[in-house]
């Protein structure tokens, strides 16, 4: 097996004036959350995680903050395609499709709380009951979007 050599180094460049907190949660070629957000998402019950300490570094300041590099582990093709409104390149549902409507066929997810939709890997879906605990711990500062 191989060894990850942590923390992981990032580096954060604000965007125009910005002063405040980096976000809560990155998600570009690799998932970056707070080690808040990490541990209150496994507090929820959330259990397909894995996670590695990362240490965030702003670009002007200096300033480190304490992340989570996250690998949501595994996926679901749990879009239930009739009701939904979607859009691929290819006509295929799976990878890179866009939902201008997302409807989720709750057996298909599996019972996970959280999951990459195998059909749009970039769309994170959150069980309601893991959103209701982390508005209960204050972390407010993430949009969820009904399905």
């Amino acid at each position: 097996s191989a060894t990850i050599d942590t923390p992981l180094q990032f580096s954060v460049e604000p965007e125009d004036d910005y002063e405040g907190l980096p976000a809560e949660m990155f998600f570009g070629e690799t998932l970056l959350m707070t080690t808040r957000l990490a541990d209150a998402l496994k507090a929820s019950g959330v259990d397909n995680l894995d996670c590695y300490p990362a240490i965030l570094t702003h670009t002007e300041t200096g300033v480190q903050y304490d992340y989570q590099a996250v690998n949501i582990i595994g996926t679901s093709m749990a879009a239930d395609l009739d009701r939904s409104d979607w859009e691929s390149y290819d006509g295929d549902a799976r990878v890179d499709t866009f939902f201008n409507k997302l409807v989720v066929d709750e057996d298909k997810a599996g019972g996970l709380l959280l999951f990459r939709l195998a059909e749009s890997l970039s769309t994170i879906v959150v069980h309601e009951k893991v959103k209701d605990h982390l508005l209960s711990k204050g972390i407010d500062t993430m949009t969820f979007l009904e399905v």
